[in-house]
């Protein structure tokens, strides 16, 4: 039987990422957005008994993911609109 009270890898910090990286191939692009804050919340819990700090920063991780995310949708989207405002 394995022990849990080792301390977990750092590959932990990678888990929301590879979560959000699924939620791109989601068919609803804005579920699919959320996909790194679920993972962190899945890696927090998983970790939070084992190790609070790692727990905390693969929330951290998830969440900043989500926003990189959101903030290059926007930029995304801003251009594609901004085809249509210019004058000719």
């Amino acid at each position: 039987m394995k022990d849990i009270s080792k301390k977990p890898s750092r590959l932990w910090y990678l888990f929301p990422i590879f979560i959000g990286i699924i939620g791109n191939f989601f068919p609803i692009a804005i579920i699919g957005g959320f996909f790194p804050i679920i993972g962190g919340v899945i890696g927090y819990l998983i970790l939070k008994d084992r190790d609070k700090k790692i727990a905390n920063r693969v929330l951290i991780i998830g969440i900043v993911y989500f926003v990189i995310i959101l903030f290059i949708s926007f930029l995304y989207i801003w251009g594609f609109f901004s085809i249509f405002s210019m004058k000719k």
